[in-house]
């Protein structure tokens, strides 16, 4: 197998377009790209076009970005665990059950 590249991927829809960068293979980009494409806002009600180049590693801004929303769905995931544990404690006492 190839080793990952970079790919800027940009879907287009009637209300605009959106962009990401991916990295994978030439074999696997078609399919990385589409499943990105169905996943993310926009185009399901009326279609839309997904198309792909070759990218060097993606802007800073983006990586920023994505860094940004990795961490936060940390956070996300650290309220929900701690969220899910009091409720545990909650019926284990009024349930008397350990």
């Amino acid at each position: 197998m190839k080793k990952p590249r970079w790919y800027h991927v940009e879907k287009f829809f009637r209300g605009g377009s959106h962009v990401t960068y991916i990295e994978s293979t030439e074999e696997e980009i078609k399919i990385e790209a589409v499943d990105w494409a169905e996943n993310s806002d926009g185009g399901s009600n009326y279609g839309y076009q997904v198309y792909w180049k070759k990218s060097r590693k993606p802007p800073k801004e983006w990586r920023e970005q994505k860094l940004k929303k990795l961490r936060n769905s940390i956070e996300y995931a650290k309220a929900s665990i701690k969220e899910t544990q009091d409720l545990i404690k909650w019926y284990e006492k009024e349930w008397k059950i350990k």
